[in-house]
């Protein structure tokens, strides 16, 4: 197909999608732990990276690669960093260069996940770095690199940055004793900008004779490292929401920051800093601070998103894995019976554990009410949500996922049940995921929750991906995803915990919900390595009677350097009358809505 083809196909495409979304505030998805351990030492190759980030990623629309680093011989740890940023800067974003790269592509069969599998091919001594760019299910990016260094025969260690380099470059064999060249520091200005001119006129680690990779000598002195390490990432983000018309109905389109007829455009600015202290391998603590101001509300001096310690192999018992503090829950593969990680509403602390052993999964939580947000550990409400769920991949590239949730209070904060402001009750999911054919992936999940003396209510969403590269060739790495749903009011608490059902996708501005059919379809496109396009819409009617609706977002993300992303799109929600209650048992209330948004996001 010639690219004057394929690009008209896609305007076709995208324009049958809008004819007849914004974007959810949520917290980014973070790096908070890895295997190797970022600076690592390591001294037998392994065979995978094992990334944990803070929030599950799109896999399809991330990117994941490992690179082999050149420098200069006696290069120290500052200048392995600087390599790797020249690196990163160049290749991030880069096509076509599987031959080049160390890692055989991610081992996920999943569409969305925390933790992310990169597979690696055979490695040799040196130094690696693993350079990666996340799109979060909230439709947000972010981006990073850590190195990690394999030296045969010698003894992991965990790096800390800015830490004395000596054990680093022993380990490398750069140094052996008294007696030792000094290291050479290699200025970053020194270093080719193109990344084949690095391969090409620098010496690589494992090349030099004088460097083999050997324990060191007992006369070296033993590297002392700091107490632990503290790593820090970031997002700076601003948007612009306007609207020629805003909507008018009483706390419409809830889950928006959606223009109002005070404030037709609004604008947000957000610091979002994520920290990680690692006390050793297996342990750290993670923080995800914001700092917000928003047209029409009141300075937002800190925000506390997720704070959590997080312990690996508990107990020596490999695969066992606890949270205590803030963090974000997720149960089933879509989400329907709580998904957390898409709505930026309360604060819920608590404890979650996982075990996983090959191919069984099993999790466990209990989180205690909503906060204000600044405070850690407000547990005087008897208000709790308690779920477990257990995963199992049943043939290769196919899992299935059983989950349960039930939420309990004190006689005092029950509430009026069933009913609005009902907090008790309890429920449980079913999920699939696999591959139907090559190209062609589908999640499928139904929910089910009970308010106390309420009756079952039901809750289904199928949807399929088609990879159009792979089925039929396309070069700009097109994705279509369409999917159905079939919603009963919705009935679990809708403070705290949260479990919110968001439509999919860029249009999370509009919260259409629950007590609803609807059928929808995405197509995301890569137009180039820096450019790319997405168009969705959604059609749906309201039960008992309810008037029909329709969603439409069509917008393009743009990155002028793999860290600084400018993305532009238009939203609109339409529904008979103009003004609708979607179900008397939840109270939502929408109405008419179209916003232009404008989003522009520097990582760091």
């Amino acid at each position: 197909m010639t690219q004057g083809r394929r690009w008209l196909a896609y305007i076709l495409i995208l324009g049958a999608l809008t004819l007849g979304a914004g974007v959810r505030a949520s917290a980014h998805a973070f790096l908070n732990a890895s295997v190797p351990s970022a600076d690592s030492t390591v001294a037998t190759p392994p065979a995978e990276v094992k990334l944990t980030y803070s929030e599950p990623v799109e896999i399809r629309f991330s990117i994941f690669k490992v690179y082999k680093l050149t420098a200069a011989p006696g290069a120290d740890l500052r200048a392995l960093h600087a390599a790797a940023e020249t690196l990163v800067a160049a290749d991030l974003l880069k096509r076509g260069d599987e031959a080049d790269r160390s890692d055989a592509g991610v081992a996920n069969t999943t569409r969305s996940s925390a933790d992310i599998v990169v597979r690696l091919k055979e490695l040799a001594p040196g130094a690696y770095v693993l350079m990666w760019r996340a799109l979060s299910v909230d439709t947000h990016t972010t981006q990073g690199s850590f190195i990690f260094i394999y030296a045969p025969g010698g003894t992991s260690t965990t790096r800390i940055p800015g830490g004395d380099d000596r054990g680093m470059t022993e380990a490398l064999g750069m140094t052996g004793g008294a007696e030792s060249e000094p290291l050479l520091w290699l200025d970053p200005a020194e270093l080719s900008e193109s990344p084949a001119d690095i391969r090409a006129q620098s010496l690589t680690i494992d090349a030099v004779p004088q460097l083999a990779l050997q324990p060191t000598s007992g006369s070296a002195p033993a590297p002392q490292d700091p107490p632990f390490n503290i790593q820090a990432n970031g997002v700076l983000m601003y948007r612009l929401f306007y609207s020629p018309n805003p909507p008018v109905a009483g706390g419409a389109n809830l889950n928006a920051l959606s223009p109002v007829p005070a404030f037709p455009t609004i604008h947000d600015g957000i610091l979002e800093t994520a920290l990680t202290w690692t006390f050793s391998p297996t342990l750290n603590l993670f923080a995800d601070l914001t700092l917000e101001n928003t047209t029409g509300a009141d300075f937002s001096p800190s925000d506390i998103e997720e704070l959590y310690l997080d312990a690996r192999g508990l107990f020596g018992l490999a695969g066992l894995d606890t949270r205590i503090g803030r963090d974000r829950i997720k149960l089933g593969p879509t989400g329907l019976l709580i998904d957390e990680t898409v709505f930026d509403g309360g604060r819920r602390d608590g404890l979650d554990a996982r075990l996983s052993q090959e191919p069984v999964s099993v999790f466990g939580f209990v989180q205690y009410a909503l906060d204000d947000g600044l405070q850690v550990g407000n547990w005087t409400s008897t208000r709790r949500v308690w779920g477990a769920s257990a995963e199992t991949a049943i043939v290769p590239g196919w899992t299935v996922d059983v989950s349960y949730r039930a939420d309990t209070a004190g006689a005092a904060e029950v509430g009026p049940c069933p009913g609005i402001g009902c907090n008790v009750g309890n429920g449980f999911s079913a999920g699939v995921e696999g591959d139907l054919t090559p190209g062609v992936s589908l999640i499928m999940e139904v929910a089910t929750y009970t308010q106390l003396g309420d009756v079952a209510r039901w809750y289904y969403e199928p949807s399929v991906a088609f990879d159009l590269k792979q089925l039929f060739g396309f070069q700009d790495e097109p994705v279509l995803t369409l999917w159905y749903k079939n919603f009963d009011p919705y009935t679990p608490p809708l403070d705290a915990p949260l479990g919110h059902f968001l439509i999919p996708g860029d249009f999370g501005t509009f919260n259409t919900n629950d007590n609803l059919t609807a059928a929808g379809a995405q197509l995301d496109v890569s137009l180039s390595p820096a450019l790319s396009a997405f168009g969705l819409a959604e059609w749906g009617t309201y039960k008992n009677g309810g008037p029909n609706y329709s969603v439409y977002s069509i917008g393009v993300r743009y990155n002028f350097t793999s860290d600084f992303v400018v993305k532009a799109s238009y939203n609109s929600y339409m529904v008979g009358g103009g003004v609708v209650t979607t179900s008397p048992v939840s109270g939502l209330q929408l109405s008419n809505a179209q916003i232009y948004l404008l989003e522009v996001t520097k990582t760091f």
